[in-house]
């Protein structure tokens, strides 16, 4: 394979695992009735989210067609190292709450930053708390 296709082939990575970082993790927080948005974090949330997306997937993809033309394996340990981040900061559901029933079902404490979702435009929807962060497991009551 010569140098250009696997350039190519590390840009199109990069720019794959940037979009879907950059979309995923700020996501529950975008589109939801407690985020910037507001009522309208369904449309202008979900749209904002992948406008970020797009712009770290472009970052990321110039990045990776940049260092690629140095170093093959740092440009590789890099992915590697943003894929890491993202499955780490990647929004975990820890607690789910239906909005007539007083109980929550909490299966993990946070140790990052916890997120209130609430789906816009619903009057009876459950509310469930994301953890962006690690996840401490609790014990069952």
């Amino acid at each position: 394979m010569d140098p250009v296709e696997r350039r190519r082939r590390v840009t199109i990575t990069a720019g794959g695992v940037g979009f879907v970082v950059g979309c995923g993790i700020p996501f529950p927080w975008l589109a939801s009735l407690y985020g910037p948005f507001g009522e309208r974090g369904d449309s202008v949330g979900f749209l904002v989210a992948l406008t970020v997306g797009g712009g770290l997937a472009v970052v990321l993809a110039a990045s990776a067609w940049l260092g690629a033309a140095r170093s093959q394996v740092g440009t590789w340990l890099g992915l590697v190292a943003l894929v890491a981040v993202g499955v780490v900061l990647w929004p975990v559901g820890i607690d789910r709450t239906d909005s007539f029933v007083a109980r929550s079902a909490r299966t993990a404490t946070c140790r990052g930053w916890a997120v209130d979702y609430y789906p816009p435009g619903t009057m009876d929807g459950s509310s469930t708390e994301f953890c962006v962060g690690l996840e401490d497991p609790v014990d069952a009551p």
